[in-house]
């Protein structure tokens, strides 16, 4: 899978299948995309992270605590650390 955002729109693709995009879906300027396991994307967009399935199912997920902000998360192996 591929996934890759410009400032309006994200998409997912499947690599076997290129021509298609599997899902697409609004954001707003993600700081960062990254797949973080092998059915989830996390966008880090107005400092909190979203996680949604390549299905374009939103997901639950780490984040920072209420009124604060993430500025930068990094995923290895399905799991997260959000600073």
């Amino acid at each position: 899978m591929l996934a890759m955002a410009n400032a309006t729109t994200l998409m997912i693709v499947d690599l076997a299948n290129p021509n298609v995009a599997k899902t697409t879906f609004d954001v707003n300027n993600p700081k960062d995309v990254e797949i973080v396991t092998d059915d989830c994307v996390a966008v880090l967009e107005n400092g909190e992270v979203s996680y949604w399935s390549f299905d374009g199912m939103e997901k639950v997920g780490p984040n920072a605590d209420h009124g604060d902000s993430v500025i930068l998360f990094e995923s290895f192996d399905g799991q997260i650390a959000c600073v």
